[in-house]
């Protein structure tokens, strides 16, 4: 656009359009000659549109559970358990963990908490939009990969496929946490 062309906009915008744009929640575009010509879309139904498909994208995150050895078994709190490897989507959370008990052929049984990881984006996301999403949805997730070894008590963990392992070894009060988070549950 020449400058001309600019200045006249900004005068034919100025009394007569903004006042429509403020009032009527409409969202100004400019043509190719320069005169703001508007979508018959409201702001807030745009917004709402985000938020709605943001939060049925990012409620659950999918992740594969994996043993070093054959045969061992996994079970987290509210859901079956089954033979390892597996894949599964579970809910972030805002509060709370995702407790589970893993168990080796063998017989050696691991009660824990898995580790989770803070989705910034998520956050960023419930912050500008609306706050108290970050406590409906969550903002933390589980990780994509997780290797349990019940018989070194160990959770080995990465966010990619090419990454090397975290080691993490809960806490004998995580344990007594996750064992009693069983015990309730009636599993």
């Amino acid at each position: 656009m020449q400058a001309a062309q600019v200045l006249r906009f900004q005068i034919r915008l100025a009394p007569a359009a903004a006042p429509a744009y403020i009032r009527g929640g409409h969202i100004p575009v400019l043509s190719s000659q320069g005169d703001a010509v508007y979508q018959h879309k409201s702001v807030s139904r745009v917004l709402v549109t985000v938020l709605i498909s943001l939060s049925v994208v990012a409620c659950a995150a999918a992740t594969r559970f994996e043993s070093p050895g054959p045969g061992s078994t996994l079970e987290i709190v509210g859901r079956p358990g089954s033979v390892l490897p597996r894949q599964e989507k579970l809910s972030s959370k805002a509060t709370g963990q995702h407790e589970f008990k893993a168990a080796a052929p063998d017989g050696a049984v691991m009660y824990g908490i898995l580790p989770l990881r803070v989705n910034g984006g998520k956050m960023a996301v419930s912050i500008m939009f609306f706050a108290p999403a970050l406590l409906i949805g969550g903002f933390r997730d589980v990780f994509p990969y997780y290797e349990i070894d019940p018989v070194a008590r160990v959770i080995r963990y990465r966010s990619s496929s090419s990454e090397e392992w975290r080691i993490y070894t809960p806490t004998s009060a995580k344990m007594e946490r996750a064992e009693r988070a069983f015990a309730t549950s009636g599993s």
